[in-house]
Formats: C-alpha cells, structure tokens, sequence
C-alpha cells in the first residue's frame, strides 16, 4: 500500500531530526575535545612536578605541598559537580570557572614546582654546607698532605655541586648525592690549617711559582725539617 504524503511527510522530519542530533552530538564532541586539548598542556605541567616531588618524598626528603593548592582544589570539585549534572561544554565554560581552572592548574604546576626546588636545596645544605675550595684555598697552607685533601676536595665538590644542580630523577640520583656529600665532609676533615704564618707565606708563594729567599727564614727552615720537606725545594737564581 503506497504510503500517504503525510505519512511520508513525518518520517522524514523524524529522519532529520536524528541527522540534527547526531550533528549536535558530533559538535558537543568537538567542543569537549577542545577543552580536554586546553587544559592538557597545564596538567602534565603539573603531573611532572607531582612526580619529582613522589620521587623527592620517597627518597626522604620533605616537600609539603603549597597550601595555596587548596583553594584550586576546591574550585576544580565544584566544576565538577556541575559537569556531573549537566554534561555539556557550555557548563564548563559558564562563567568564569573554566578560565579559573586553566589559572588555577597553572599556578598549582609553579607552586609545587618551587616546594620541589626550594626541599631539594634545603637538602643540598642540609647534607653539606662547607666551604667552596677556593674559600678554603686562602686560608689553606698547601702542604704536601694539605694539597693532597685539597685536591681530593676540589673534585669531590665539583661532583657534589653538580648532583644538586639538577632534579634528581629517581631515589638512586638521591642517594648518589648523599653519598658525594659523605665523602666531601670526610674529606674535609683532612685539612691541617694549624700552620705558622711564615710557613703559609712561603708555600703560597712557592705554589705562585717561586719563593724570595727572604721567606726562607728559620722558623720555616725548622718546620720544613721536622715536616720532612726540607729536601722537596731547591734554590735557583731568578730569571730576572
């Protein structure tokens, strides 16, 4: 039985009603993809600076969170909740609350990331918080034993300043950083700063090429004698 003009008539309205909700649903779909795509970039922000702080944690060292983060968190809940009942881009954006979680993400990744920062330092000059070498090299006189620790401890810093100098990226970076830390307070406890004046005048100069025989004085020939070092020097006639 051929079908009335009427009847035809409203099954093609349902037909394109179904094409313009599928439509809808094809443009909602793209409009929440968008969204996801915007607040992407501030998330991993954020998650890696979550993760170095898991790792800071694990290895024992402390890095509270900020506590400004909560007030962040309370807004991400309620737009939640809102999405919840209403699932649609339109209730995301309503407002200013979609613009305030994009800032709120952002300013949560930079104020984890300075707790992170700020603990890993602590820890640096919690773990050693000596002298830089060359500090130590102006009060040093460089005898044989002290130009031995000394360059032992040059070394030794180099390394240390370098492991705190970047995040560490899992427990084994903390504890190689502990461990140089351990070496360099054992190295610095070589030191024999306990060095008549004369006698640092003259190893200094010596160590800057070359010592006036006017440095040379008794009490320095006396200390060269009981060190056993009298026999490392020799007297030579100045180029000049």
């Amino acid at each position: 039985m051929t079908r009335s003009l009427p009847d035809r008539a409203r099954d093609l309205r349902s037909r394109l009603r179904q094409v313009q909700d599928l439509g809808d649903k094809v443009e909602e779909a793209r409009r929440l993809n968008d969204l996801r795509a915007e607040l992407a970039g501030p998330i991993v922000d954020l998650k890696e600076q979550l993760d170095q702080r898991a790792t800071l944690e694990g290895a024992g060292v402390t890095a509270n969170l900020p506590v400004s983060l909560e007030a962040g968190r309370r807004r991400a809940a309620m737009l939640l909740e809102r999405f919840r009942a209403e699932k649609s881009a339109a209730t995301l954006k309503k407002g200013r609350a979609w613009i305030q979680l994009l800032a709120d993400v952002e300013a949560a990744a930079a104020a984890v990331g300075e707790v992170v920062d700020a603990a890993w330092l602590a820890h640096k000059e919690d773990q050693f918080s000596g002298d830089k070498p060359t500090a130590i090299r102006d009060r040093l006189a460089m005898t044989r034993e002290n130009a031995e620790a000394f360059e032992t401890y040059e070394a030794l810093y180099k390394r240390f300043s370098e492991a705190f100098s970047v995040l560490p990226p899992d427990a084994g970076a903390v504890a190689e950083a502990e461990t140089l830390a351990r070496d360099l307070r054992a190295a610095a406890t070589r030191f024999d700063f306990d060095v008549p004046p004369d006698v640092k005048a003259f190893l200094d100069a010596v160590q800057e090429g070359g010592a006036p025989l006017r440095l040379l004085t008794e009490p320095v020939k006396d200390w060269l004698k009981a060190n056993d070092a009298l026999e490392n020097y020799r007297i030579r006639a100045s180029a000049s």
